[in-house]
């Protein structure tokens, strides 16, 4: 992914510890000679991407984003969750009805039926209200914003630690667009 400055080829790693042109080294087709250690780079790459992560336009947008997101859901669960209580409240009315009907002394085998297809619309429904008061989105916490800067600030410390670098280095590389 790094480029050279005077020929547009690839860098390569040159040694154990240092990138440099792959067209100097391996066609002699360039002319630049200049080399840089491998941690230098990625302490410079990792700069880059805190102060890109950091920018407070971006923690901003995020946070605007987020509500947004959050009162829509909120909004519609609050809808869906208001409908099913309206059917529900009818279907009731309707099987109190047939259950007055009976009391009454009416009945026919249609109104067993009936009575079947509303009992089991009934649980539906009752299981839909449940299961809308489960889908609540999760709130933000107050202190986000500061949360994800000390997270962004601690990145480098995290990906040096002694084990965890070289699998860091890893993951950061396959979230970069490859060329071509």
């Amino acid at each position: 992914m790094l480029k050279c400055g005077d020929c547009g080829g690839g860098f390569i790693l040159v040694g154990k510890t240092y990138y440099g042109c792959a067209n100097t080294h391996n066609k002699g087709t360039c002319s630049n000679r200049r080399t840089i250690r491998r941690d230098v780079l990625e302490a410079r790459v990792l700069d880059g991407l805190k102060e890109q992560l950091l920018h407070p336009d971006l923690i901003a947008e995020f946070v605007r984003a987020y509500q947004a997101e959050f009162n829509r859901l909120a909004a519609e669960n609050r809808k869906s969750r208001a409908k099913a209580e309206r059917e529900l409240a009818q279907v009731r009315r309707k099987i109190d009805q047939i259950i007055d009907a009976i009391t009454e002394g009416m009945f026919s085998p249609s109104m067993k039926d009936r009575m079947t297809a509303l009992e089991n619309r009934k649980a539906a429904l009752k299981t839909e209200i449940e299961s809308a008061d489960a889908e609540n989105p999760v709130l933000l916490h107050p202190g986000l914003a500061d949360m994800y800067r000390e997270k962004v600030a601690g990145l480098a410390e995290a990906l040096n630690e002694l084990g965890t670098s070289a699998r860091a280095a890893e993951v950061i590389r396959s979230l970069l667009p490859r060329p071509g």
